[in-house]
This record gives structure tokens, C-alpha cells and sequence, in this order.
């Protein structure tokens, strides 16, 4: 059994993200003091995260760099983070530089499995993602990628 921290993310279509649409404003001013470069997340308590890079995965020891909806924020890991091409069911249930997505892009999944973890990568780099069939493509759609993250892809079948 794979047990948790109190923070986990959610499946949302192939990606698993927590929205991000809370009110900076709104948030406890002591925590908020220094908001440049934190992604703010809507959930039960908002609060809010450093920005990071998941190519680059650059957040602290016991992170990941993980989707919420709008950007990339630190995020704790689980306990036990699942390696490339492993059953996942949370966003940070991968090992950093990973990313927990639906089983249908990654040929070496479970389909049965809610998540499997494949990797990001570097759209400006060479293509070295290393399962059957995969490309390194865009993770984001035409016109919609996050401030600095254009160049951000996902190792996946097209």
C-alpha cells in the first residue's frame, strides 16, 4: 500500500492537475508576503507553492514539480514515488521528472491502471523519450503554455 501526504492531486482529463483559481489576495498575508514566483492552488486550504520547471525539477528534496491546471508548483512527493512507465494515481505519486498520466499514452501501461508515469521533456532538446512509439509533444495546447514553459513536452504516444 502506498501511503500519502495530506497533499495529493487529482485526475483531470490527461493530466492530473488541482485547479489553479484562487485569489492571491484572499490568501493569509504572512504566507503570501512574497508571492513572485508561486503558483497559487484552489483547494481545500489555498495556499500557495514555489514555481518550478519540470524539465529542469528544480524544487527541494522531497518534491516534484507538478501541474495545477494554470502552471507548475513544488508539490511533496509520496512516500514511495513510482518509477517510469509504473501504475500512478496522483500527480506526485512519480519520481521527480515524471509525470502521472492516463495509461492510454504510454504503450508499456496498464490499461486497467487509473495513471502511469512518463516523462517530461525538452521540446528545444533532442527527442529521447524512451518508450515504444512515444514523442516528446507539446504538453501544452497552441497558445496556452505558462509564462517560461514553451518549450515543455511530454514523452507519450501521438
Amino acid at each position: 500500500m502506498i501511503r500519502t501526504t495530506s497533499r495529493s492531486l487529482i485526475l483531470l482529463a490527461d493530466v492530473f492537475v488541482v485547479l489553479a483559481a484562487c485569489d492571491l489576495a484572499a490568501l493569509d498575508p504572512i504566507r503570501t508576503a512574497d508571492r513572485a514566483g508561486l503558483t497559487c492552488l484552489d483547494i481545500a486550504l489555498p495556499q500557495c507553492v514555489p514555481t518550478c520547471d519540470p524539465v529542469v525539477q528544480d524544487c527541494r528534496g522531497g518534491e516534484t514539480c507538478s501541474f495545477f491546471g494554470s502552471g507548475f508548483g513544488c508539490w511533496d512527493t509520496i512516500e514511495e514515488p513510482r518509477g517510469l512507465f509504473d501504475s500512478c494515481e496522483f500527480a506526485n505519486a512519480c519520481e521527480p521528472g515524471l509525470a502521472c498520466v492516463v495509461p492510454d499514452l504510454v504503450f508499456e501501461c496498464d490499461p486497467d491502471s487509473s495513471g502511469c508515469c512518463t516523462l517530461y521533456c525538452d521540446l528545444d532538446g533532442p527527442d529521447s523519450c524512451p518508450g515504444a512509439g512515444q514523442e516528446c509533444l507539446p504538453f501544452f495546447s497552441p497558445g496556452e503554455a505558462a509564462p517560461g514553459l514553451k518549450h515543455l513536452g511530454i514523452c507519450r504516444i501521438p
